[in-house]
This record gives C-alpha cells, sequence and structure tokens, in this order.
C-alpha cells in the first residue's frame, strides 16, 4: 500500500518493488508500528514471508506460529495418506508454500521453517536474534 492515496481512476504504474516507492508504515504511536515493515534487499523491497495465517505477524515459536500449518498442511495431503512429514508437496500454489517455489516442504532440503526461521531469526530489529521474536507486517 502507497504511503498516499493513488486514485482508482489513475493510470499510473506503482512498482512496489522499487526503492523509491514509499510504501505505508502505521504511525510510531500505533502498536502495529515496525521500523522495518518490509524486507529491503537486492534492491528491492517486498513483504517479509512466511505469513501463513494471514494475520499480519511472521511468528516461529509460540501461539499463531506459521509451522503449525504448514506441517498441517503436508500432513493432510491426501497424496500423503501415511502422514509423513517430510512428504513434499510438489506442484501446488498454497499460502504454506513460503518461498513460492509450487512445493511446500515441512522437513528435508529447501524446507519452509528454515526461511520462517531465518527471517525471524535475522530480522532487523530482533536485536537479541530470539525465536520467539514477531515480525509485525504493515498489512492496513
Amino acid at each position: 500500500m502507497t504511503s498516499v492515496p493513488i486514485s482508482s481512476t489513475s493510470s499510473a504504474v506503482i512498482d512496489f518493488t522499487s526503492l523509491t516507492t514509499v510504501a505505508y508504515t502505521f504511525p510510531t504511536s500505533d502498536p502495529r508500528f515496525s521500523a522495518a515493515p518490509m524486507y529491503r534487499g537486492n534492491n528491492y523491497q517486498m513483504l517479509w514471508s512466511g505469513n501463513t495465517n494471514k494475520d499480519a505477524s511472521v511468528i516461529y515459536q509460540g501461539p499463531n506460529n506459521e509451522l503449525d500449518g504448514v506441517l498441517f498442511d503436508v500432513l493432510g495431503d491426501s497424496s500423503n495418506p501415511a502422514s509423513f512429514s517430510n512428504f513434499i508437496r510438489s506442484n501446488v500454489y498454497s499460502l504454506f508454500d513460503v518461498d513460492m517455489n509450487a512445493s511446500v516442504i515441512f522437513q528435508g532440503p529447501a524446507n519452509e521453517p528454515d526461511l520462517i526461521f531465518f527471517e525471524v531469526f535475522t530480522h532487523p530489529e530482533n536485536t537479541s536474534q530470539f525465536v520467539n521474536f514477531i515480525i509485525r507486517q504493515q498489512l492496513p
């Protein structure tokens, strides 16, 4: 969301990947405020990945964490009747596909929990590097 309203009749192209596009942030007095509302890297800005609950936060450990959804998505797949946690859901478009590679992986190489862990652990506001740190996303 941009920092200022844009007319819905405008034909302007808004490039949210550009570092020059100013995105909306909550006021500093709002408890949802984050000094790092988006990831900035490789000359792009984007939302923090891993919000599998669609609840404006990324949580690795604790209540409402993102990992439970990934695990239950893998265990509940109809192609996984034995409910193996290392089963790979392939060729899917899923909220639980954190890295958007068309696979949902709970255990094994390139799994979703690792991405969520490192995103939480290395977040710029997580100066103590707690695994229970919560990334607050700036979703209106």
